[in-house]
């Protein structure tokens, strides 16, 4: 008995005691004995199953959790990114360059005459067109580029890696693609066009609000331009100058 009993949790394949005869203490003390291990046992399948299911709704839960992120920081009509999101990437992005000197650059991008859409066609060819449109800017950024919908029919891209040559060469090309795309709605074919203004970083850029700030004023100097164009942000003043 003493023997079985100090192989059990050394030996995988002993799980229990054998019946044994002889006095009634022994009879006794071995049922007692296999009588526990029985109870271990079930303690250690409610153990388990115990165990198997906090790991199931732990997992339920981060699911849950990189749900509700998700939509927490998700436009819902276009699933882009929003702006609570994007202004944290681009903060990460603007932090790296000043440490590493990383050129990044961003994009302002707005529908020309969005309104004529939503009063000629209604407010559901409206967001169809916003839809289209940010389908259009996604696809034709790279994998490291962000894109988000700032509100309305505005849109903010972030650029990584970029100068600014390459960057208004890639604010052109959007501008392009979205200019010789047809939207369909209801039966109908629709075109817009969109005014994008583009600012890289630059020393005295101190956040990216003043990079995006930046760009959203070279967008207003592209809708000053006639529209469906693209301009570019000029380099800010020097801090001596801006400090005066």
């Amino acid at each position: 008995l003493t023997k079985a009993a100090d192989r059990i949790g050394r030996d995988n394949g002993i799980t229990s005691l054998p019946r044994l005869r002889g006095s009634a203490e022994v009879i006794h003390l071995s049922t007692s004995l296999r009588s526990l291990l029985l109870r271990i046992g079930f303690v250690e399948r409610l153990t388990l199953e115990a165990e198997e299911k906090a790991a199931e709704d732990a997992r339920k839960f981060a699911n849950d959790i990189a749900s509700l992120r998700k939509l927490a920081e998700t436009d819902p009509l276009t699933n882009l990114m929003n702006r609570r999101a994007f202004m944290n990437a681009a903060a990460d992005a603007m932090r790296y360059y000043q440490r590493y000197n990383r050129a990044i650059a961003t994009l302002v991008v707005d529908i020309d005459h969005f309104k004529r859409v939503n009063d000629e066609h209604g407010h559901a060819a409206g967001d169809g067109v916003i839809r289209r449109v940010s389908e259009l800017i996604a696809q034709t950024l790279r994998e490291t580029d962000k894109v988000a919908r700032f509100g309305g029919e505005e849109f903010v891209v972030l650029l990584r890696e970029v100068s600014e040559p390459e960057a208004q060469e890639l604010a052109e090309r959007i501008r392009l693609v979205i200019a010789n795309s047809q939207i369909p709605f209801d039966g109908k074919e629709l075109s817009v066009t969109v005014s994008i203004g583009c600012a890289a970083t630059t020393a005295q850029d101190r956040d990216v609000e003043e990079l995006i700030e930046r760009a959203d004023r070279a967008l207003y100097a592209a809708k000053a331009a006639g529209r469906n164009c693209v301009r570019l942000a000029p380099a800010p003043a020097s801090n001596k100058v801006r400090a005066a």
